[in-house]
């Protein structure tokens, strides 16, 4: 099985394994703000707390089979990158090395596409949901993102033996800018079909 589909059913069963506590809280607030359970609001809250588990999933799993074998086997070095471009310095090197288009399939840009595309439904939830400015997407999507690298780059802030994901600065911009592209997308759809509340 790939990391990815590792990675999305993981998404789907932290998802059901936390419903059940995510529901009380839920009726709770929207309860105390509708004095009843609307539909649609109900429903943008449980797909949020979805990409929430997706969120942590794609960011935290799978772990290391043995630990200890794999952290004797990495250099402390390796855990962060911290040079600006170099993930877009890599997309270079690899588009003169094999072509554009085999480029647009490798690893190498899909994952930087990837922390783009990620990102975007956060944007889209800020702007389309909870009707804020681009600031908001920015600065969310920015800490989200921080979040994420300094969790990766400590090993789950310090349970795991080593870190076991890269922690890398251009995610910060890459995953920042799906946020505003996510944004924008929310602004525009709520020209045309805005949220209303009940």
């Amino acid at each position: 099985m790939g990391t990815w589909v590792f990675e999305g059913f993981a998404s789907v069963g932290l998802f059901l394994v936390l419903l059940p506590a995510l529901i009380p809280a839920l009726i709770a607030v929207l309860y105390r703000r509708y004095r009843y359970l609307p539909l649609v609001p109900t429903f943008w809250a449980v797909v949020a707390f979805l990409y929430a588990c997706a969120l942590v999933a794609f960011t935290t799993f799978p772990l290391p089979d043995t630990p200890q074998d794999f952290c004797t086997e990495r250099s402390r070095f390796d855990y962060w990158l911290l040079e600006p471009g170099r993930s877009i310095g890599d997309i270079s090197d690899r588009i003169a090395e094999v072509g554009l288009t085999s480029t647009l399939t490798s690893g190498v840009f899909l994952q930087v596409a990837f922390n783009v595309v990620f990102f975007v439904p956060l944007g889209f939830l800020v702007a389309y949901l909870l009707r804020r400015g681009i600031g908001w997407a920015v600065g969310l999507g920015f800490a989200t993102s921080l979040l994420i690298e300094s969790t990766q780059g400590t090993g789950l802030w310090f349970l795991y033996p080593c870190p076991y994901r890269v922690a890398e600065v251009d995610d910060l911009f890459t995953n920042t800018s799906g946020a505003v592209i996510g944004w924008g997308v929310g602004w525009l759809v709520s020209r045309v079909l805005p949220f209303r509340e009940p």
